[in-house]
């Protein structure tokens, strides 16, 4: 095949005007154009006009001389570039011909005047390269000469763009051919090779796996995978049959590529089919791989390399929970607990059994070096007992992690307090879903311990709890020293103590009492504590470190009963207090130095010789209530109860109901429990009573139930929650507030000699007994759930007090010897009915008063 390159086709006449030789409109010469576009040699610009001399356009190897068209030098005729074989594109070994034809009959005289001078030699001519002499064997005027070119020579490396090339030739007068009638044309070599335009692209899969990342499949057994490779070449074109994926030395693609046009002329995308069986079941690896390529001249693409991943073996689960050399350490012993309680549930082999959703559980998806690593959203984990576990993938460390928070975990504990979860699950997989196998942990040990605390002083009465500030306070008897102590919740550090002086409280009376309504008077500030001791009524302000004012208030002179009943709240309330003979009510006026405090009233204003001897007192609403003993050998039938109204000041009589017989615990006149009714127990009957509120003119017989005989003697005042009325003997029983039957076939737990007064959860009551002696949780029916029963140091010392109920299901209560225990509950709060008083102290301030409008307990 010959390329056929034509010479410019001058015409025989432009714009040929007899009186104005212009052609065309110009504002330089250079702006004169041929019809084609080309070049004007010899025309000029005058008066913006293009102008030539001669009346015809003279021919390429002509110039217009004196208006007249004349030969310079042999004119270039047809000029042909010899291709190679196909694609016409010559390689850098190949040597190129290309012929041109010389003619000369119209060339300028030479020796002979009149006759052309014939012709004498032809070159063809590459910028930058030497001159290449034409050869021929034809003679005369008109002959054909040839060019030999080394393509290698000529051709740039590393380039396949067009080399341009002009032929001319000189007759044997010396006449060469001008500029304007050169033979010109273009050789197509091919010295560079294809090129990857974008890339190659691993279509679909997961991108993943330790850096770089690459695509990942798993394995299978058919199908195959898409790799994308975009080629560019602007010379002979890629050859088709050269295309492959080669891993070393082995092919990794199979079948044939299919290509489709680029986005440019040039490009060719082409796709692979690489099968997902290539590394064979059971394995997993990064293929790094190239693409092979060639131009159809024999240029190869150069060396390149891309990767991806066939995973198919499964990923390995590590989980396990000890104190070293595990994925998952315990807290460290003694870790949030302060540094002198004397135990913590932190031990540095437990986890708390609540509330630990600080720390975490940690596992590893391990899925080797060559793999294509763990799924970050593909692990899970499931804690029995616990509805909802979530898994978080750290990157920097390479673990899952899921919260060590087992509050609602099914947990079995042992007396100590120690247990395990029943089970911890986890599971795993690799990125493109090659699952692990599950690990499930029996063994993973929990504490039902938050902290015990030591300190000295019997405790025998219920703690009371101040959520807002975080502190759980008890109080007791001592023979020196204080008897008042302050214990933030969080870690069982002692926050302060008081009671030894400043005030000098000495042994407290009953239970501590709390007034945390808020207070913006500064003469009445709060929270407020309140305690009985000796012969007189303490009202202590406190903050977090300590009591830092107080005021005192003596009824009479004779000793304190019971516990401080809360009227109102804040800066209004009043405290109202009992001696053996009187009531007195009193508001704070709180100094650093301490002194009386404010607007006392006295319930009996005279005290009768003899006087009746009080009980403790208790309220709802505005009455106040409380059990007498008036009883003498000659009237030993003066017991009962005594109500009295009180708005800032007590009625001017109270109400007398004799009984026979009056509210009696382990011996003593004890509180009554005025709810919807009036509740109270008595010891020398061993009895309970439900009296209708309004007590006045009421008999021995004019109850509305009494429960039933048989009991031991009654520990504590009866208890109220959800219409059951639990009373505390040497067992605990269960009455159905209506008539007093029983709502359990059998007390829930026995001591030796007496239990605790019950505390109640949302689905657990707890209480204590002296046998063991034992704290334990039941379920509403009166099955044990859980017993702790702790040994050594630890032991707990007589029956345990009552239990306060804290935020966070913990459990706060102390011994005889001091010991206060704060125990994961497994429960939580329970709401208080309109009906209940589910503590001796009503709440967990111990403000011994229901229906109490703007007292808040927090």
């Amino acid at each position: 095949m010959k390329r056929q390159i034509a010479v410019l086709a001058l015409l025989s006449c432009v714009a040929c005007y007899s009186a104005d030789p212009s052609v065309g409109t110009c504002n330089v010469a250079a702006d004169c154009k041929l019809p084609d576009g080309g070049p004007f040699p010899g025309a000029t610009c005058t008066d913006n006009r293009c102008s030539y001399a001669c009346t015809k356009v003279c021919g390429g190897a002509e110039a217009c001389v004196n208006g007249q068209c004349i030969s310079q030098g042999p004119a270039i005729g047809t000029v042909t570039v010899v291709s190679p074989a196909p694609p016409n594109w010559a390689r850098a070994s190949d040597m190129m011909t290309v012929t041109a034809v010389v003619d000369d009959t119209q060339g300028p005289s030479g020796a002979v005047a009149g006759q052309p001078a014939g012709i004498a030699s032809a070159t063809l001519q590459i910028q930058g390269q030497p001159d290449i002499a034409g050869a021929t064997i034809d003679t005369g005027l008109v002959r054909t000469y040839t060019f030999t070119v080394n393509a290698g020579t000529v051709q740039a490396s590393d380039s396949e763009t067009p080399v341009d090339f002009t032929i001319l030739a000189t007759d044997n007068a010396g006449h060469a051919t001008p500029s304007t009638g050169w033979g010109r044309g273009q050789l197509l070599i091919d010295r560079k090779p294809p090129s990857l335009a974008s890339g190659v692209t691993v279509n679909f899969g997961i991108l993943g796996g330790a850096p770089p990342q690459i695509k990942w499949f798993p394995y299978a057994a058919t199908g195959d995978i898409d790799v994308q490779v975009t080629l560019a070449d602007s010379g002979s074109g890629v050859d088709s049959a050269s295309l492959q994926l080669m891993e070393g030395v082995n092919r990794f693609d199979h079948g044939t590529p299919t290509c489709t046009a680029g986005q440019t002329t040039q490009q060719q995308v082409c796709h692979f089919t690489v099968a997902k069986s290539y590394l064979g079941a059971g394995n997993q690896g990064r293929i790094q791989f190239g693409v092979v390529a060639a131009d159809k001249t024999g240029n190869a693409l150069p060396g390149n390399t891309a990767a991806l991943g066939i995973d198919g073996t499964s990923p390995t689960i590590t989980f396990s929970v000890g104190t070293t050399g595990t994925t998952t350490i315990y807290p460290g012993a003694g870790t949030d607990c302060a540094a002198d309680v004397q135990a913590c549930g932190h031990d540095g082999s437990h986890f708390f059994r609540s509330g630990d959703g600080k720390y975490t559980f940690k596992f590893k998806v391990d899925d080797g070096t060559n793999g294509s690593g763990p799924d970050p959203n593909g692990s899970t984990c499931a804690i029995a007992g616990v509805s909802t576990c979530s898994v978080t993938y750290d990157t920097t460390s390479g673990t899952f992690q899921f919260p060590a928070e087992l509050s609602q975990a099914t947990v079995t504990t042992t007396a100590d307090g120690t247990g395990t979860v029943s089970s911890i699950k986890v599971t795993g997989k690799d990125l493109v879903g090659n699952p692990g196998t599950d690990v499930t942990l029996t063994s993973v040990a929990v504490n039902r311990v938050k902290w015990i605390r030591k300190e000295a002083v019997n405790l025998s009465t219920a703690p009371v709890l101040s959520e807002q500030m975080g502190l759980v306070i008890v109080g007791g008897s001592v023979t020196s020293g204080d008897s008042i102590f302050a214990v933030n919740t969080m870690d069982g550090s002692r926050a302060w103590k008081a009671g030894s002086a400043s005030p000098a409280v000495g042994t407290i009376t009953g239970s501590l009492a709390i007034d945390s309504t808020a207070s913006t008077d500064t003469s009445h500030p709060t929270p407020v504590l309140y305690a009985n001791g000796g012969t007189q009524a303490f009202a202590m302000h406190f903050t977090t470190t300590g009591v830092d004012k107080y005021c005192s208030q003596s009824p009479s002179t004779t000793s304190m009963v019971g516990s401080p009943v809360i009227f109102g709240g804040g800066a209004s309330a009043y405290a109202i207090a009992g001696s053996q003979d009187t009531l007195v009510a009193f508001q704070t006026a709180l100094s650093a130095s301490g002194g009386g405090c404010l607007r006392p009233t006295f319930y009996p204003q005279t005290i009768p010789n003899p006087s009746p001897l009080f009980g403790p007192p208790s309220a709802n609403g505005s009455t106040i209530y409380w059990g007498y003993d008036n009883s003498s050998s000659s009237n030993p039938t003066d017991l009962g109860v005594m109500s009295i109204g009180f708005n800032g000041v007590f009625e001017s009589a109270a109400k007398t109901a004799k009984l026979g017989f009056a509210p009696t615990a382990a011996g003593q006149l004890a509180a009554v429990t005025p709810s919807s009714d009036v509740f109270f127990g008595v010891n020398s009957q061993v009895v309970f009573y439900d009296y209708a509120p309004d007590l006045s003119g009421a008999s021995g017989a004019s109850y509305k139930w009494k429960s039933q005989t048989g009991l031991s003697s009654v520990a504590a005042q009866p208890l109220i929650s959800n219409s059951v009325v639990y009373g505390s003997t040497k067992a605990l029983y269960a009455f159905k507030i209506g008539d007093g039957t029983y709502a359990w076939s059998n007390p829930a737990v026995t001591g030796s000699s007496k239990v605790s007064a019950p505390t109640f959860a949302s689905s657990a009551i707890f209480v204590g007994e002296d046998s063991g002696p034992s704290f334990g949780a039941y379920d509403l029916n009166g099955t044990n759930k859980w017993i702790y029963k702790p040994t050594s140091v630890t032991a707990i010392s007589g029956v345990p007090t009552e239990a306060t109920f804290g935020s966070g299901g913990v459990v706060y209560f102390g011994d005889a010897v001091g010991h206060i225990y704060a125990l994961f509950s497994d429960t939580t709060s329970l709401a208080r009915g309109a009906t209940d008083w589910p503590r001796t102290g009503y709440d967990n301030c111990n403000s011994n008063h229901s229906n109490n409008p703007g007292f808040v307990c927090q």
